[in-house]
């Protein structure tokens, strides 16, 4: 049930994208780039082919968990799939700390998304996706 949402909010977006084909750069995946200094503070993310900083939405993906379970990588099932009908998108899916024996209590991860957001915007030019979030 907690994904629930999440899943008609990608449906919503995916089944209303009309696909195009994709040129130039090829498509690129990294893993675990940092956005501070904890363990859990890292994002993947996953560029299109022919991606270009003033071309290229992003969407970024939060796992769900309540704050106290799950993984970023919850989504790499999904992300295939969000490919083949969002071609021209970037895609990044975040991790946080979690809250769990008494530490990382709210709002620790409320502050790790607002500072994963915040990393990844300054990213665009870099890796190239758009700036606009």
């Amino acid at each position: 049930m907690k994904y629930i949402w999440l899943f008609l909010l990608v449906f919503t977006v995916v089944s209303c994208k009309k696909k195009t084909e994709s040129t130039g750069t090829p498509a690129k995946n990294y893993s675990n780039i940092a956005y501070g200094t904890e363990a859990k503070q890292n994002f993947d993310l996953y560029m299109p082919a022919g991606a270009t900083s003033s071309t290229t939405p992003l969407l970024i993906l939060i796992h769900g968990g309540g704050w106290t379970e799950g993984d970023k990588s919850d989504f790499i099932p999904y992300i295939s799939e969000l490919q083949k009908r969002l071609p021209t998108y970037a895609f990044a899916s975040i991790n946080y700390r979690l809250s769990a024996n008494g530490q990382n209590l709210f709002p620790t991860q409320e502050n790790d998304v607002k500072a994963a957001i915040s990393f990844i915007a300054s990213k665009g030019t870099e890796y190239g996706y758009s700036q606009t979030i």
